[in-house]
């Protein structure tokens, strides 16, 4: 979606609350659940950021002033800019996410929020993660660039 924003030149507006944990976190808390003594019954880890304080809103607003070049619009109006966008993958990636999204946002209905209250008992990394800050889409923006992920 983000690579999209750069070729497409739009992003929807949502009221998600984005649950992105930066990949270290998110190694250290795998090998933490794998190493942690087991516990009794079947448990299920969420390997997600608990700390959803920032809102869709605010991933928009910092990715733009990280320099991303983009226009924010409404859920139905991005669904139907990406329609009648390049449909080739290769110029505009999105277009693979196109029935995933349209499926997603259709229906209206509430994101999904991961409980992961069992994953932070056993997980300081999931516990002690950073929320989403300007300083980290900035560090993830940067590392898009360098890597060639965006232009």
């Amino acid at each position: 979606m983000i690579k999209g924003a750069n070729t497409v030149g739009f992003l929807p507006r949502t009221s998600e609350r984005p649950s992105w944990l930066p990949v270290d976190y998110a190694g250290r808390a795998i090998a933490e659940i794998v190493l942690a003594p087991p516990a009794p019954g079947a448990r299920v880890y969420h390997v997600v950021n608990p700390n959803i304080s920032a809102t869709w809103d605010d991933l928009l607003n910092d990715l733009q002033a990280a320099g991303l070049k983009f226009e924010v619009v409404d859920i139905d109006q991005w669904l139907d800019r990406l329609d009648k966008s390049n449909k080739d993958p290769t110029v505009n990636p999105v277009i693979k996410l196109q029935d995933f999204f349209k499926k997603r946002y259709a229906t209206k209905r509430a994101a999904m929020v991961f409980e992961t209250s069992e994953t932070s008992k056993v997980s300081p990394s999931i516990r002690e993660a950073p929320g989403l800050s300007p300083k980290l889409v900035q560090k993830w923006v940067d590392h898009w660039r360098a890597v060639g992920f965006l232009a």
